[in-house]
């Protein structure tokens, strides 16, 4: 190699206020560590859970409140399509009208 050659990025700081966090990202387990797919951490859902319900501020640019519309879109489709769970216990119409006196 010649006397006068340099690294190209020698005079960039190799470190700054971010490279812990990146690098405990780097290095966390599964699913936080992927660069795609789902990656929903389960404490940031509530935080955003209910800022889309709300109406979008004046003056955002139109993908942001694109994406107030679909994100609330989303969340109408998946209450309406929610089913209460079914009870555990059965209970039988027959004995129930069996024990009134009308039966």
């Amino acid at each position: 190699m010649p006397a006068d050659v340099e690294a190209v990025l020698a005079e960039e700081p190799l470190c700054n206020q971010d490279t812990s966090n990146a690098i405990n990202l780097y290095w966390a387990p599964r699913p936080f560590n992927k660069r795609s797919g789902k990656t929903r951490r389960s404490y940031d859902i509530p935080l955003v859970s209910q800022w889309f319900q709300e109406q979008c501020p004046q003056g955002q640019p139109v993908k942001v409140r694109v994406s107030y519309q679909k994100l609330l879109k989303c969340w109408v489709l998946n209450s309406l399509h929610h089913q209460r769970p079914k009870p555990h216990k059965k209970r039988s119409l027959f004995k129930a009208f069996a024990n009134t006196k009308f039966f």
